[in-house]
């Protein structure tokens, strides 16, 4: 983990935590004790919101309730995380490497706000400027 860096968690990590993965929640106590901040994105909550009421999961609800009251969930406000977006997304269509519009979205938000994004996903590390860790890998 780097030091003084703040960290937005993708949506796998935070399915890891609501599958109580151990190694991601002593990582993400470890970040709290160094008194680092934790971000959640709008889209992020979205997709863990909208599967968790999709197979009807109220205890993982109730956990993921409890990490948007510890963690700040960031939208879109003002144009400057919307501006990144759509740039990042016309550089990924002009050089061939498409991936998935909300995880575009996510990436500019770690950008926009200057944060490490804490993702399983292998296809963030070709967001140009993008600081990527991987608390799930072994």
């Amino acid at each position: 983990m780097s030091l003084n860096q703040n960290y937005l968690l993708d949506t796998n990590i935070i399915s890891a935590v609501l599958k109580q993965n151990k190694s991601v929640i002593q990582k993400l106590a470890r970040v709290v004790s160094d008194d680092l901040n934790i971000y959640i994105s709008a889209i992020s909550y979205f997709e863990i919101k909208r599967g968790l009421l999709a197979i009807n999961a109220p205890k993982k609800l109730a956990l993921f309730h409890e990490m948007c009251i510890e963690y700040e969930i960031l939208g879109f406000e003002g144009e400057a995380l919307l501006d990144r977006a759509a740039e990042l997304h016309a550089y990924m269509r002009t050089t061939g490497q498409i991936i998935p519009e909300n995880d575009i979205m996510i990436a500019a938000t770690a950008l926009t706000h200057n944060l490490i994004l804490v993702t399983n996903d292998s296809h963030f590390v070709r967001i140009p400027h993008l600081i990527t860790e991987d608390w799930l890998a072994r």
